[in-house]
């Protein structure tokens, strides 16, 4: 049997119910996200700590969504994170399209078109 909430409107979440791979990212607090960006690189740690320093639990999804983008795109994720970083760039939208497009790979002595044009 599951426990069961006696208040209106609040629920209790059985973890156990969640497959493994659901429950690796219903864990993943900032501190985790943190230090699994730093397996990339400085760069992506560097973007994540940027991401979770305002509003850490309200940008949690969106760290861990950076995070599996970076699993996705492991080759790329440092370039991309430096050039975000350096634009002052943080959404996730632009990152994903830089990576996704192999925008920004090799333009890192001036901004290339789509930077200039705001995609980034």
């Amino acid at each position: 049997m599951h426990p069961r909430s006696h208040a209106p409107g609040r629920w209790i979440t059985d973890r156990a119910d969640y497959p493994p791979e659901k429950l690796a990212f219903l864990m993943a607090t900032p501190t985790w996200c943190r230090k699994k960006a730093a397996e990339f690189g400085p760069y992506t740690e560097a973007l994540v700590t940027v991401i979770l320093k305002e509003s850490p639990m309200r940008n949690l999804r969106k760290a861990q969504a950076i995070l599996r983008l970076a699993e996705k795109h492991s080759a790329d994720i440092e370039k991309v994170s430096e050039k975000a970083l350096n634009y002052g760039n943080t959404r996730y939208k632009a990152i994903k399209a830089m990576l996704e497009n192999n925008i920004c790979s090799d333009c890192r002595a001036a901004p290339c078109a789509a930077c200039a044009e705001g995609i980034l």
